[in-house]
């Protein structure tokens, strides 16, 4: 009966989990996902590519790559799975709002030409 309460449990969190994560897809951004794109480096950690893909972002750094999710939209803040663990990337945009930057795990990635 324990194991059952807490297979029940994890299922429920998992459930809240999945609908708190899909009402942040439904934020407005501040930018179009185009603007979210471009290579972006880093001298020691190397780069971080953000691409579209079938009208959704998606990730590339190194070996990891997956989907990207709006985190907090008004933060122009996302969300990309590294090594199974979330991770929040923050973008800097310039006046004409292209993606100049982005800071992932206290680390800022400069875009590249």
């Amino acid at each position: 009966a324990e194991l059952r309460t807490r297979l029940e449990a994890g299922r429920q969190r998992a459930a809240v989990d999945d609908s708190t994560r899909a009402a942040r897809q439904r934020q407005p951004l501040a930018h179009p996902l185009a603007s979210f794109t471009g290579t972006f480096g880093e001298p020691s950690f190397g780069d971080v590519t953000i691409a579209m893909r079938d009208g959704r972002l998606t990730y590339r750094w190194g070996a990891q790559y997956g989907p990207v999710e709006i985190m907090d939209a008004s933060r122009h803040q996302l969300r990309v799975e590294v090594a199974g663990s979330g991770h929040v990337v923050t973008f800097a945009f310039d006046p004409a709002g292209v993606a100049r930057s982005i800071q992932l795990q206290g680390v800022t990635f400069t875009r590249r030409p």
